[in-house]
């Protein structure tokens, strides 16, 4: 079979090309590699929830609600979950549900917000800093917090996931899918 492509420019000379579609996908300029064409966009909803890496036991969720864009390899999502009671989960707090499962052995994350939740500590040694953290070959960022802003550790479920609480965010990742 022959490689059809269509080539689209911006006048009428071979320099001005500004896109080929071709069966790698979308190239831009004069790019050929296979390598760097966009091959995969999609957006939708999905599921978040909460959980800890111990167990997870039953909640009664008020909002679940999650939206995703994912380009190439990339996913960017933005969630909200909130509950208004839960029988107490152990391990690590996670937030799970996400629409791919991670590959990113960077653990790279992205910034959330919360509403009624505790993160332990004393009155005066609350943490400061809030990250997530992908969990390699899974659909769930763990939630790191830090009391120095210099090292950061897991959060008890326990802890964490208060009687009713919620939680909100984006964030970022990297996917095989």
């Amino acid at each position: 079979t022959t490689n059809k492509s269509f080539e689209f420019f911006s006048s009428n000379t071979t320099a001005s090309k500004i896109v080929t579609l071709d069966s790698d996908g979308l190239k831009f300029n004069a790019d050929t590699a296979a390598a760097n064409a966009l091959d995969d966009y999609e957006e939708g909803t999905f599921t978040p929830s909460i959980r800890g890496t111990g167990s997870n036991n039953s909640k009664t969720y008020v909002t679940q609600t999650g939206v995703y864009t994912k380009i190439g390899n990339m996913v960017f999502v933005r969630f909200r979950v909130a509950w208004s009671a839960r029988n107490t989960d152990s391990g690590s707090a996670v937030i799970g549900g996400f629409p791919f499962g991670m590959n990113d052995s960077c653990a790279t994350g992205g910034a959330f917000g919360y509403k009624t939740i505790t993160f332990g500590g004393t009155s005066t040694s609350k943490p400061r800093d809030q990250i997530l953290e992908t969990r390699q070959s899974a659909a769930e960022f763990l939630i790191l917090t830090s009391e120095d802003g210099e090292t950061f550790s897991n959060v008890a479920a326990s802890i964490v996931w208060t009687a009713s609480g919620e939680v909100r965010g984006q964030a970022f990742y990297l996917t095989d899918s």
